[in-house]
C-alpha cells in the first residue's frame, strides 16, 4: 500500500490496538493471522514490523506476514463488534457507548473514535457539543441537563439555543416541536388558578416585610395578638378588667424600659392599628391585582397581570428594606 500510514497492528499479549480506513480500534482478543505469535506490531509510521515468537525470540515480519497484516486490518472493522459512540442520526443525540452491533440494530449512528466530553452532548456533522437544552416528547425541557433521558427527541447545544429558541415566556410553556416554538398548553382557567396563587405566594412574602417589626414574625407569637388587643381595650375601658396575658406579660419583663400598664396597652392598641394599616394596604393591592386576574380573557393577560404583580411586590420588599 503507498499510503503505509493507514495501517498500524499491535498486540502485546493482553491488548492489541488496529488502525485502518480512519478507525482506531482496540480490542483484548487476540488476532486471527496464519502465523503465530506472543506479540505483534506493525507500526509502518514508526518502522517497525516484528514479532516475539512464544519462546521469546524476536523476529522481522516477513513481507507475506506484512501483506496479512495489512488485509486483517481491512476487513477487521467490518468482520469484528467494537465500542462505538452511538446518536440519533436524526436529531444528533448521544444515545451512549454500546458494541457496534447494537448500535445498528437500533438504527444509531456512530463514531467510533470521537467521544463526547459530556453525556448530554450532540453530534452536529463535525463535533460533539454539549446540550444547553433538551426537549422531552411531551414538550417539556431541560435546560443544561445532565445526561439524555429516553424522552429526549430533541437537544440544542448553546450556539443553536441562541440562534433559534426565544427567550421562554414562562414556567407554563413548553417546546411546540411543530411550529419550533414556545406554546402555553394551559387552559385560561388554570392560568388564572396559576395566576392568583402565584401572586399570593409574592404578597404573603411583602406581607411579612411589611410586619411592625420588618421580619417574618412566628404564628405563635402573631397567635396572641387578639388577646392582646382584647385586654388593651378592657383595661383603658375599666382599670379593674381581667387581663391575664397582660399582666403575665409585665411580671416577666425585668428590663429598664418596662412600661406600666396603662401605657403597655396604649402600645398594643398603636402598634395594632399601625399592623392593620399595613396589612390593609398589601391586601387592598394585592385584590387589585387577584380582580384583574379574574377578569382576564385570555392566558397572556393572566401571565402579564402575575408578573406584573410578582414585580411589584419585589420592589416593595426592597423599599422596606433599605
Amino acid at each position: 500500500m503507498a499510503d503505509t500510514t493507514e495501517y498500524l497492528l499491535t498486540w502485546n499479549g493482553a491488548e492489541g490496538r488496529i488502525v485502518s480506513h480512519g478507525y482506531r480500534l482496540m480490542t483484548d482478543e487476540p488476532f486471527s493471522l496464519p502465523f503465530a505469535f506472543a506479540s505483534l506490531y506493525y507500526e509502518p509510521e514508526a518502522g517497525n514490523a516484528f514479532l516475539v515468537e512464544e519462546s521469546g525470540v524476536r523476529r522481522n515480519l516477513s513481507s507475506s506476514e506484512m501483506a496479512a497484516v495489512r488485509a486483517l486490518c481491512d476487513r477487521f472493522w467490518q468482520e469484528n463488534d467494537f465500542p462505538v459512540h452511538a446518536y440519533d442520526a436524526e436529531s444528533g443525540l448521544y444515545e451512549g457507548r454500546m458494541a457496534r452491533s447494537a448500535a445498528e440494530a437500533a438504527g444509531y449512528a456512530f463514531r467510533v473514535n470521537e467521544e463526547p466530553d459530556h453525556p448530554a452532548s450532540k453530534w452536529t456533522g463535525e463535533a460533539w457539543e454539549r446540550l444547553a437544552m433538551t426537549v422531552l416528547d411531551d414538550g417539556t425541557v431541560r435546560d443544561w441537563p445532565e445526561n439524555v433521558c429516553a424522552q429526549c427527541v430533541l437537544g440544542f447545544t448553546e450556539a443553536e439555543k441562541a440562534q433559534m429558541v426565544p427567550d421562554r415566556p414562562s414556567m407554563y410553556h413548553i417546546w411546540d416541536m411543530a411550529a419550533g416554538t414556545w406554546k402555553d398548553p394551559r387552559s385560561l382557567a388554570r392560568a388564572k388558578m396559576d395566576a392568583a396563587s402565584s401572586l399570593r405566594v409574592d404578597f404573603e412574602l411583602l406581607r411579612h416585610a411589611a410586619s411592625q417589626d420588618g421580619y417574618f414574625t412566628p404564628s405563635y407569637e402573631t397567635e396572641t395578638w387578639t388577646w392582646q388587643v382584647m385586654e388593651a381595650r378592657a383595661c383603658l375601658a375599666d382599670e379593674s378588667a381581667q387581663t391575664p396575658y397582660v399582666d403575665a406579660f409585665l411580671a416577666a419583663r425585668t428590663d429598664e424600659g418596662k412600661p406600666d400598664k396603662k401605657t403597655l396597652c396604649e402600645d398594643i392598641l398603636a402598634n395594632h392599628a399601625a399592623f392593620l394599616a399595613a396589612m390593609a394596604a398589601v391586601n387592598g393591592a394585592q385584590w387589585g391585582y387577584l380582580s384583574r386576574v379574574k377578569a382576564a380573557t385570555t392566558k397572556d393577560e393572566c401571565l402579564a397581570v402575575q408578573n406584573e404583580a410578582h414585580e411589584y411586590c419585589t420592589l416593595s420588599r426592597r423599599t422596606l428594606e433599605v
